[in-house]
């Protein structure tokens, strides 16, 4: 699963995804082209398996091209995310990272900005850790408590994200 950019199977399956919606075929057309079960390509898709150079070969026919355009600009240090797009569980990481860095830059214990929200101390921990997960109005709250704009809240994320 991980290469030096930290997760292959994520990429592969974006690249067979973006592929095979590119040419206009179900999951369930393309299944059959290879002769794989469709769940096994919804799970491929979504970076699950760690699939073989013989699967990544039939992929590739049932695709109709190769498999080094399926592999191709994967692994590359200067590209952290090839196939253009983070993997969720990182975008997770990331945002949870960058919602408590607002609040450090702010100066702010967690005390301090559940009081600015107006909920506890424990629903602040728990949004820095990832067990609450917040919508976009919510971080937009979070950024006016910590007296900065969402401009500045993207910034830390690219900040972080380096």
């Amino acid at each position: 699963m991980v290469d030096m950019n930290g997760n292959l199977q994520f990429v592969v399956g974006r690249k067979v995804r973006a592929r095979r919606r590119a040419l206009g075929l179900s999951q369930i057309g393309l299944a059959s082209a290879c002769h794989l079960h469709f769940t096994y390509v919804s799970e491929i898709e979504r970076g699950e398996h760690n699939v073989t150079v013989q699967t990544i070969a039939r992929l590739a026919d049932g695709l109709h091209t190769t498999p080094a355009v399926l592999l191709q600009g994967i692994g590359r240090p200067s590209d952290p995310y090839p196939g253009g797009e983070m993997p969720p569980d990182r975008q997770r990481g990331l945002l949870e990272a960058a919602l408590r860095q607002v609040r450090l830059d702010a100066g702010l214990a967690q005390g301090e900005m559940a009081a600015r929200l107006g909920v506890s101390q424990s629903y602040v921990s728990k949004y820095e850790r990832g067990q609450l997960q917040l919508d976009f109005a919510a971080v937009g709250r979070v950024c006016r408590a910590a007296g900065t704009t969402m401009r500045d809240f993207v910034r830390v994320i690219d900040e972080l994200s380096l």
